[in-house]
């Protein structure tokens, strides 16, 4: 089958990390692959080159306004030369790309990944999809939810493919002076200002890896909340998977999430986590056995779900070794791979 994927960045991010995982292993079992991204290209592509999948950047701006008028123009120019039988849309503005590009007869896949759902307008723009040649595939139920109204579908006419994630083989113990650790985007949405708080009610020292627009404000607010010597800001990371196999837990304060890889990853290596209950978050930690969930921007019962675990490592190992388990029954890479393909056998026939 040849398959085309586009996305908006392919930067580092959850949307584009599922994506090079998916296109690496169509790209193994045979598939003719290709990857867009209307804008840039960053390392996350690195697989990709690896596995000789073409990738281009139409280098489109960023803005909202110009950047899709941009990539709506660039993408049609590209697919004048090149032919699939399926394109795989990541992301709103992608998906908005694909719709304003692609032939009514041609098979696309919208892959819808986080619960925020765009402007009327894009939402507009998105129902114009052919019914029978366009398949939804939120990465969870809770995405389901959110978008099912915008498209005026029903949840059961979305499929859902969760994330997949490559699970460690043996659960690494817990090193001797681990500390609680924080991997991801450093913006409003994961909720590391709710952290800070939390931890200035104890006396816990905790590892912040990541970058993001709020990165300048948070360092500030840490220091100015004298948390300068137990919020530790380490910056991006490359090696995420060893930084959470060094911590005593893994931290997620989000306020909104479509399926949290960071959590998926903490628990392939079987890291007790501690997040908030929200959509999509809580279709990966079960509360209580593979994690614990608390309720988002409430710092005072983050700091005390930190706490109980901190002083309870028997918990955080029984914990980890769940989280564990889990990962590897229900989220596996082939049973990603395998409600993707099914999504594309509905609208390919």
């Amino acid at each position: 089958m040849r398959i085309l994927h586009v996305i908006t960045n392919l930067e580092m991010g959850g949307a584009e990390t599922a994506l090079v995982k998916l296109a690496v292993h169509q790209a193994a079992l045979g598939h003719a692959v290709g990857v867009v991204a209307l804008k840039e290209v960053g390392d996350v592509a690195g697989p990709l080159e690896r596995a000789r999948v073409p990738v281009t950047a139409l280098h489109a701006p960023q803005a909202p306004g110009p950047g899709t008028v941009w990539a709506v123009a660039g993408l049609s120019a590209y697919l004048k030369t090149h032919t699939f039988d399926v394109v795989h849309a990541w992301l709103a503005q992608a998906c908005v790309a694909v719709t304003s590009v692609l032939p009514p007869s041609m098979p696309r896949v919208m892959a819808l990944r986080v619960t925020d759902v765009p402007s009327r307008l894009w939402c507009t723009v998105l129902r114009a999809n052919p019914i029978h040649r366009t398949a939804w595939l939120a990465v969870s139920h809770g995405v389901a939810d959110a978008w099912a109204p915008a498209l005026g579908l029903t949840t059961s006419e979305l499929m859902v493919a969760p994330n997949g994630v490559d699970v460690d083989a043996v659960v690494q113990k817990e090193p001797a002076g681990a500390r609680p650790v924080f991997v991801g985007r450093l913006g409003h949405q994961k909720g590391v200002d709710v952290l800070l708080r939390a931890v200035l009610e104890g006396a816990l020292c905790v590892d912040v890896y990541g970058a993001g627009p709020d990165g300048a404000m948070l360092r500030a607010t840490a220091e100015a909340m004298g948390l300068r010597s137990r919020v530790v800001f380490h910056g991006s990371t490359r090696n995420a998977r060893d930084v959470m196999r060094q911590a005593s837990m893994v931290i997620l304060p989000s306020r909104s999430e479509g399926m949290p890889n960071v959590v998926l990853e903490a628990m392939a290596v079987g890291r007790a986590v501690v997040a908030t209950d929200i959509p999509g978050t809580r279709e990966v930690v079960v509360a209580g056995e593979t994690g614990l969930l608390v309720p988002p921007d409430d710092a005072w019962a983050l700091h005390e779900a930190m706490e109980s675990l901190d002083g309870n490592k028997v918990l955080r190992t029984r914990l980890g070794k769940a989280g564990h388990h889990r990962a590897a029954e229900v989220f596996s890479n082939a049973r990603m791979m395998e409600a993707t393909m099914a999504a594309y056998a509905r609208v390919v026939g």
